[in-house]
């Protein structure tokens, strides 16, 4: 599994956890866009468990129009910092 693209879905923090759970063991994940959902802060946290991941080569990740907070996105920032592969990454509100 290489890209994952789940706009509109009507995700919520507790399907992302969900979704997180079946990718940990996919870190050949390049493309995850979950734009236009409702992850919010606490769906945030738990896509910070599979961006930690040090075998992850995610290139792109769109998180666009989530209501991610101030705060979220600073907990994206502390996993992120570690992501040599990523070159794209859409936080647009």
């Amino acid at each position: 599994l290489i890209e994952v693209s789940l706009h509109h879905a009507g995700l919520d923090s507790k399907s992302v956890q969900i979704i997180v759970d079946n990718l940990l063991g996919k870190p050949q994940l390049e493309k995850l866009s979950l734009a236009f959902n409702k992850l919010k802060d606490q769906g945030t946290k738990a896509l910070c468990r599979l961006l930690a991941h040090e075998n992850l080569t995610l290139r792109y990740l769109n998180l666009a129009r989530n209501h991610i907070s101030p705060a979220g996105c600073l907990e994206l920032a502390k996993v992120l910092k570690n992501a040599k592969n990523l070159t794209h990454l859409d936080l647009a509100e």
